[in-house]
């Protein structure tokens, strides 16, 4: 996931991505900073859509946090799901629990999950996902 938080990172992002290969609406892209929500970048050659989205700032980070890892995507799906935007986001959850290849840190997406309010959203999916 990729998520910039100011006006800056967000033309960095859009000036990197080849305009031959991908589509961007700048304008979408900086509502979705402003309102801290979602845009979407497509690539036009395989018709893929990427999701990225503007997430809450998370104070006391720890600094091996920084770095957007699965964790922070699993944070930040869950956010969005809270918000009614769409099961898509639990089944995304689900598929990176399926698919994470190291030890994901379960005590700090339990803390933040209890921070942002999602912990009951956590805790289904992971009831979800061991189901399967």
């Amino acid at each position: 996931m990729i998520a910039p938080r100011t006006r800056r990172s967000l033309v960095e992002l859009a000036e990197s991505l080849p305009v031959e290969r991908f589509y961007a609406s700048a304008s979408a892209a900086e509502e979705a900073l402003r309102q801290r929500g979602m845009f979407n970048v497509i690539d036009v050659e395989t018709g893929v859509k990427l999701d990225l989205m503007s997430t809450r700032a998370r104070a006391n980070l720890r600094p091996s946090r920084l770095r957007r890892e699965a964790e922070d995507t699993i944070l930040a799906k869950l956010e969005w799901a809270k918000l009614g935007e769409s099961e898509r986001h639990l089944r995304d959850v689900e598929s990176i629990l399926s698919v994470e290849e190291r030890p994901l840190d379960h005590a700090y997406i339990a803390e933040w999950a209890r921070e942002l309010g999602v912990t009951e959203l956590w805790e289904r999916v992971r009831r979800e996902a061991a189901e399967r």
